[in-house]
């Protein structure tokens, strides 16, 4: 006789669609759905809202201020009491907080019904984070690479477990079509085509590409760039201010700015090189964009922070430059930008190394072990 699924409590407070939330929606959408029933808790209505529901997963609301701002503190044990309560009422087994910021809002509901909980790291962060965000009280860490498993230490380390991103290659694969995209913005099939796919912020380095682009632009006729994605409100400054220094720099034709998009695939597939030139204070776990354009086949360059040198095979699958270093990254766009061979045979090897470590299955059924593993113990003690 079969075990009823068990209910697993993901908890998401921040709405803003991005690298966490697409990872917690690839898992939901590759979960066994006869062992597992999920249920996400998010603060509002929003796009991920909407999303969920075309997934049919049971969803709930429950505001959820910023851990420790002054302004969430009257609201936090009304929001705790409110988890607590969701919990017995879904007969949940089991918390899943999707990033550091969620996790007290899971563990501490999760330690008062004496249920397990895992937290999900996704961003490296320094160590007085560990205890302010309470990652001590859950049972198993996830992180995304090993780089954010040293940020936690020796002692917390030892509940720690890396599982990589997973990337879903039946939407991002070689047979995507992306010459509509080209259409769109006028790209010539002759034209090179540089992408930076990400949110477009400080830390994110899209300045310091515009200038790598910048002074290869004026050296080579055919290169254009295109730059995905768009700023919190927050940032808002920014992007407008990056328009407006393409401007400046006369770039205005060559330059493409698309906002949100939601065809990332067909985008990708318009590149011949994909950029990822991220800053140290970015706090890059993963870099999610970078495994979808080697699914892709597409040749990378990526700066050499955080976790991204475990995702980059540097000198196989792309090329790694230290981040921060304009001339460092404009070398290596012209360097592949001139070998079309060294571009195929990378784009080759990444969409290899993707198969073999960075797949959205891989990913589902190892976080899927640590559920399994979490709930037998759980069943054993009662």
């Amino acid at each position: 006789m079969s075990h009823k699924p068990f209910n697993i409590l993901y908890i998401q407070g921040v709405d803003r669609l991005g690298g966490s939330i697409e990872s917690l929606l690839g898992l939901l959408k590759g979960l066994d759905k006869e062992r597992f029933n999920p249920v996400v808790l998010t603060s509002k209505k929003s796009e991920f809202t909407r999303e969920l529901k075309k997934l049919n997963i049971d969803t709930e609301i429950i505001k959820m201020g910023m851990w420790r701002k002054a302004k969430s503190f009257l609201r936090i044990p009304v929001s705790i009491f409110l988890i607590q309560k969701l919990i017995r009422k879904k007969r949940i087994d089991l918390v899943h907080s999707n990033t550091l910021w969620d996790n007290p809002y899971g563990v501490v509901p999760a330690n008062l019904r004496k249920i397990p909980s895992v937290c999900h790291l996704r961003n490296t962060f320094t160590k007085d984070k560990v205890k302010k965000y309470f990652l001590p009280r859950a049972d198993i860490i996830i992180c995304v690479s090993d780089e954010i498993k040293r940020c936690i230490g020796r002692q917390e380390g030892e509940r720690a477990i890396t599982i990589y991103n997973g990337v879903d290659i039946k939407r991002f694969n070689d047979s995507v079509n992306g010459g509509g995209i080209r259409r769109e913005f006028n790209i010539d099939e002759k034209d090179f085509l540089i992408g930076v796919v990400g949110r477009v912020d400080r830390t994110k380095g899209q300045k310091l590409l515009i200038n790598s682009f910048a002074s290869l632009a004026g050296k080579y006729e055919n290169i254009k760039l295109i730059i995905v994605g768009e700023s919190s409100m927050r940032e808002r400054g920014y992007y407008l201010g990056l328009r407006k220094y393409c401007n400046t720099l006369k770039l205005n034709k060559k330059a493409i700015f698309t906002g949100h998009r939601k065809d990332i695939p067909e985008i990708t597939a318009a590149l011949d090189l994909a950029v990822f030139s991220s800053l140290p204070s970015s706090n890059e776990g993963f870099g999610r964009s970078i495994i979808e354009a080697m699914a892709m086949k597409k040749p990378v360059i990526a700066s050499d922070t955080g976790g991204v040198p475990e995702v980059v095979a540097d000198g196989i699958t792309g090329e790694l430059f230290l981040s921060g270093d304009q001339q460092k990254l404009t070398e290596a766009i012209e360097r592949l930008m001139l070998d079309e061979k060294r571009r195929f045979t990378m784009g080759e090897k990444g969409y290899m190394r993707v198969i073999e470590n960075f797949t959205i299955e891989k990913n589902v059924r190892e976080i899927e072990k640590i559920y399994l593993g979490l709930l037998k113990t759980k069943n054993q003690t009662k």
